[in-house]
């Protein structure tokens, strides 16, 4: 692995908030590494861990190709439910309602050619917009995932370690 989960968290610990786009990535390889792609993860991986990773997948598609494939790829997986109970409880509505407004069936069959309603092409429009305006609110509720559920994330064994940290 990349280091250990310690030492990933000593360095979000040492870095400014603005500069956790720095460290996200660490977080991520080492969950890659750890528990798999994302798209498999269910009830036997962290619910934050899950959330995390899901929602770091949905700000890197809308950066790269439009969130659109972020929704198609995640069509039926376990995982996007996870992450979307995860929002309701922990995020603000406004960050919930706008993931799950782009929850559709895009695995149905009858869209196997990419034949989607334009409805959902013109809401997956206003998520990318979304995610562009507030790529500093997303960072920081993931900088705010891995904080508050450190002790969870890090296993409980080293609980004077993740105090000070």
């Amino acid at each position: 692995m990349n280091g250990n989960i310690e030492t990933i968290y000593l360095h979000l610990d040492s870095i400014s908030p603005e500069d956790f786009p720095e460290v996200d990535y660490e977080f991520y390889s080492y969950f890659s590494e750890k528990y798999g792609y994302a798209e498999n993860y269910d009830s036997n991986v962290p619910e934050c861990v899950t959330a995390f990773m899901i929602l770091e997948d949905w700000y890197g598609c809308w950066f790269r190709s439009g969130v659109w494939t972020f929704y198609e790829y995640y069509a039926g997986k376990k995982a996007l439910k996870i992450t979307a109970d995860f929002l309701k409880k922990y995020a603000d509505k406004e960050m919930s309602d706008i993931f799950e407004s782009g929850i559709h069936e895009y695995n149905n069959p009858e869209y196997k050619n990419s034949d989607y309603p334009q409805e959902w092409i013109d809401e997956s429009e206003k998520i990318d917009f979304w995610i562009e305006k507030r790529e500093k609110e997303i960072f920081s509720f993931l900088e705010k995932i891995l904080i508050d559920n450190k002790k969870e994330i890090c296993g409980k064994t080293n609980t004077t370690l993740m105090d000070s940290i």
